[in-house]
């Protein structure tokens, strides 16, 4: 079944019939053991409802099937302690990679990922000191641009409405900073320890509006659902 190959297309139709009509299963345990390789490819991402997150496991996990993996995928949440414990049971099963979302993991949980010999992926995000491979982009300078695009728009008020995840965070604080810099203008602030959702995008909003007086600005939403 390894090596097809070997056996003429004949032996390897019969072989075939012959695990249909049984309904037989290899033991991908034992191959594992024998090879040294699970053909798994672990991901953990905060959230699978959340769009963005989604779409880059559909793209990834297409990818990893036309090379013959199948990914382990588990939502963590935003809680670096939830993340660790997840880490932990995918490792037990042995990854060929893994996947993760973002640069800032607990202490014990980079210390696993450190101790095993498999590639290691931080996403959406950018590190000095990764730990192993890093894709992704600088959030506080996203949030700069926003800002500086505001600005030259003609816009001298702004408020922002914030999900409570850290990259949000940092995206937030950029923008605000940078918006104050060049306007000279406080920017209005509603934040949520939550993770971002379409309920809080519509409460801060809202908050903003009735509760704050905010009018004649620019909105900024540290996330897509919020806005």
């Amino acid at each position: 079944l390894s090596e097809p190959s070997k056996v003429s297309a004949a032996t390897l139709r019969r072989i075939h019939e012959a695990i249909r009509v049984t309904g037989f299963v290899p033991n991908a345990l034992a191959g594992a053991l024998a090879s040294q390789r699970s053909m798994l490819v672990s991901a953990l991402v905060p959230s699978i409802s959340n769009i963005v997150y989604a779409s880059m496991i559909a793209s990834f996990n297409e990818r990893m099937r036309a090379r013959g993996y199948q990914i382990l995928l588990s939502e963590t949440g935003f809680d670096p302690g939830d993340e660790e414990a997840f880490i932990a049971t995918h490792l037990s099963r042995r990854p060929d990679a893994v996947l993760l979302t973002g640069i800032h993991h607990s202490a014990q949980a980079r210390r696993m990922l450190l101790a095993v010999d498999i590639p290691v992926v931080e996403v959406w995000d950018i590190s000095t000191t990764p730990i192993d491979i890093c894709v992704g982009f600088s959030h506080v300078e996203a949030g700069r641009a926003a800002a500086d695009f505001a600005v030259e728009a003609g816009y001298r008020r702004a408020a922002c409405v914030s999900a409570g995840d850290e990259r949000a965070r940092r995206r937030q604080q950029a923008f605000s900073e940078r918006f104050e810099e060049r306007s000279g203008h406080v920017v209005s602030a509603a934040a949520f320890n939550e993770p971002a959702s379409l309920a809080n995008g519509r409460s801060g909003l809202s908050r903003l509006l009735e509760e704050q007086g905010f009018e004649g600005g620019v909105v900024f939403c540290s996330a897509d659902l919020l806005a």
